[in-house]
């Protein structure tokens, strides 16, 4: 098991019971992380209801997520157009909240 919090997840189960210890559905990790919509309002991820949901994991400081942001955007509008049961959710890699609505 590879994992980042190996010594806590160890500490945390010093038996065993919960073994192997496999990441959480990424459902589970973005229910608990605060989503903000194009508006700015915080959403809660199980509020959108879309059979399809993209994950978009990018940062404002990366030039090749620069260079491919706006080729993304082109495809998410014909997608949209042809199935309007998907949204595209933004996963920043920035170092602050200054820097991500910069």
């Amino acid at each position: 098991v590879i994992t980042r919090a190996g010594r806590e997840r160890v500490t945390g189960d010093p038996e065993g019971h919960h073994f192997p210890w496999r990441p959480r559905p990424v459902g589970d990790i973005l229910a608990a992380s605060r989503l903000v919509d194009p508006q700015g309002q915080e959403v809660v991820y199980d509020a959108i209801k879309s059979a399809y949901k993209g994950l978009y994991f990018s940062a404002h400081w990366c030039p090749p997520c620069k260079a491919f942001t706006p080729q993304l955007v082109a495809a998410y509008e014909k997608m949209k157009k042809k199935e309007e049961n998907f949204h595209m959710i933004f996963i920043s890699s920035d170092r602050s909240e200054e820097s991500w609505r910069t």
